[in-house]
C-alpha cells in the first residue's frame, strides 16, 4: 500500500465531503474538521502518521469510528477510509 499523506488525504475528503469548516494545529500536527451535529469527522496528520476518524460527540472521549491511513498498522486504504467518512456524514 502507497504512503498516504496528509494532504492526499485531505484532497480527497474535500471532493467527497466538501471543504472542512474546522482545524487548525499545533506542535506539528494539521487537523481538518468536518462537523455533523455535536460531532463529526475529523482528519488529523503529522509525525509520519494520517488518521480520520468519526465522533458522535467531541464532548466524548474518543471516536466511533477511526481509520488509519498511515503511520500505524494495520492500515486502511484511502479510498475506503473517505468513501466511509462520507456515508458517516450524510447519516
Amino acid at each position: 500500500m502507497a504512503d498516504v499523506t496528509y494532504a492526499d488525504a485531505l484532497a480527497r475528503l474535500r471532493a467527497e465531503c466538501g471543504e472542512p469548516t474546522g482545524g487548525g494545529g499545533s506542535n506539528g500536527v494539521r487537523m481538518a474538521d468536518w462537523p455533523a451535529g455535536a460531532g463529526g469527522v475529523c482528519l488529523a496528520g503529522g509525525r509520519g502518521v494520517v488518521v480520520l476518524s468519526a465522533h458522535e460527540s467531541y464532548d466524548v472521549p474518543g471516536p466511533v469510528v477511526r481509520w488509519t491511513l498511515a503511520g500505524d498498522a494495520p492500515l486502511t486504504p484511502l479510498a475506503d477510509a473517505v468513501r466511509d467518512a462520507g456515508a458517516w456524514l450524510r447519516g
